[in-house]
């Protein structure tokens, strides 16, 4: 997947070279090799997964018997929002709170997220330990989801794209021990379900996630909607965007109104 025939015999000629009477390995035929015989970051179907070690996102995650997943925000300030403080349009200090976790014996305690906005709750939640587990926490590793430009992100797309990982990435990396996908997106801002169609592709593949909230600046959904690179959703004069799709006139819309469009974490247990 990485290098053509013609590259991969002009390596095994260069690596039985000799070099003043000894063999040698050119150094070009080795970090071929390298990248070759192992990656951490492969392409299958409409989507590309990274392995993503010692996770380290403000947030830990829990399930109950039925499959339930509930959020516990950790080690970060929220704004009052329910963003993290610091994220665009949410810098003003007032009314912010430290997301301090607890865990004892016999239950965890924090700040819980909404389900439907993905954003911290101003209240904390106590789960018990009786009834539920930890699914994703601090330093556990991940499959990361990338999605590339190139087709339309379909249902049946993503849900192949899903059981290949599922299938490859334990049999091939049994060292590591996969606890879910993660993927962080525009995508993902509830916002749009305001202006798509719920059976839109990107509304469903965004309900395939349990979100909870991530510290930026809003601007990927620029990149990805409107092919304009910029480093914040500040930098942009939204009445000029174009509207040459239902997308882009949503966006538009959206950012109009007053609206950005935040970039969300999602997770889906493996």
């Amino acid at each position: 997947a990485y290098g053509t025939g013609e590259m991969m015999e002009k390596a095994k000629a260069e690596e039985s070279s000799e070099n003043e009477g000894r063999p040698y390995f050119n150094r070009k035929a080795f970090t071929f090799y390298t990248v070759a015989l192992f990656t951490n970051y492969l392409w299958m179907g409409r989507m590309r997964f990274e392995i993503h070690t010692g996770f380290n996102r403000s947030v830990q995650g829990f399930a109950d018997e039925n499959g339930q997943i509930r959020f516990l925000m950790r080690d970060t300030v929220l704004h009052a929002s329910g963003h993290i403080l610091g994220a665009i349009g949410c810098t003003d200090e007032e009314g912010s709170y430290d997301a301090d976790f607890r865990e004892t014996d016999t239950y965890y305690e924090g700040y819980g997220v909404d389900p439907e906005t993905g954003l911290a709750e101003n209240v904390r939640t106590r789960l018990s330990k009786e009834n539920w587990r930890t699914v994703l926490q601090p330093g556990d590793t991940l499959l990361k989801v990338h999605v590339p430009y190139g087709g339309p992100l379909t249902r049946q797309a993503c849900e192949e794209a899903y059981a290949k990982a599922r299938e490859v990435f334990p049999r091939c990396y049994p060292e590591y021990d996969f606890k879910g996908f993660i993927c962080n997106s525009w995508l993902f801002c509830p916002a749009l379900k305001k202006v798509l169609p719920p059976d839109s592709n990107s509304i469903l593949f965004q309900n395939d996630y349990h979100i909870f909230p991530a510290k930026n600046q809003a601007a990927d959904v620029f990149l990805y909607v409107y092919e304009k690179e910029v480093a914040s959703a500040d930098d942009v004069d939204f009445s000029s965007l174009p509207e040459n799709s239902s997308m882009q006139r949503g966006v538009k819309q959206l950012l109009l109104e007053g609206t950005y469009i935040h970039q969300f974490n999602g997770f889906i247990p493996l």
